[in-house]
């Protein structure tokens, strides 16, 4: 059995540690492409996991905060009077 070979990263970080990636993305953005390069370098910066987390938090926390106990998708008073008298049942 033969050991399994390891592939040479052909991408380095902003920390200088190595990374491996396809070599072309998006069937057309090859290994030298600048904005390739800039997306790979922001995708591996040590913060981009920080502010993807914080955007989760922040969402949620924001989720939590509706007050879901009014079930009524019309607002109070949006009904006309005349359309009111009409549909006695929706105000």
């Amino acid at each position: 059995m033969t050991p399994p070979q390891t592939l040479e990263p052909n991408f380095w970080g902003w920390d200088g540690q190595g990374h491996r990636f396809s070599e072309k993305a998006l069937g057309c953005l090859d290994a030298s492409n600048p904005v390739r390069i800039f997306l790979a370098k922001v995708a591996t910066h040590w913060a981009f996991d920080a502010v993807i987390l914080f955007a989760i938090l922040l969402n949620a926390s924001f989720m939590g905060m509706v007050d879901y106990t009014n079930v009524n998708c019309r607002a109070a008073g949006t009904l006309s009077s005349a359309r009111a008298e009409e549909r006695p049942h929706l105000v």
